[in-house]
């Protein structure tokens, strides 16, 4: 899989999408933190999937 990523891969465009990741992900786990820490009676796993299920609509929407 590596070998047909560097063969095929595109040199320019993941870097920029990459970061709205990475952006997006540092994002969220602040929004996690903050959660946990302000709303102790919330189970972990409630917030955890609402966290995430809102990460994966934007990763779909940034990947089309």
């Amino acid at each position: 899989m590596l070998r047909e990523t560097f063969q095929h891969g595109y040199a320019h465009n993941p870097i920029r999408l990459w970061s709205r990741f990475e952006q997006q992900l540092g994002q969220m786990f602040d929004e996690i933190t903050n959660d946990i820490i302000t709303k102790p009676d919330l189970p972990i796993e409630s917030i955890l999937e609402i966290h995430l299920s809102q990460l994966q609509q934007r990763f779909s929407l940034l990947m089309g």
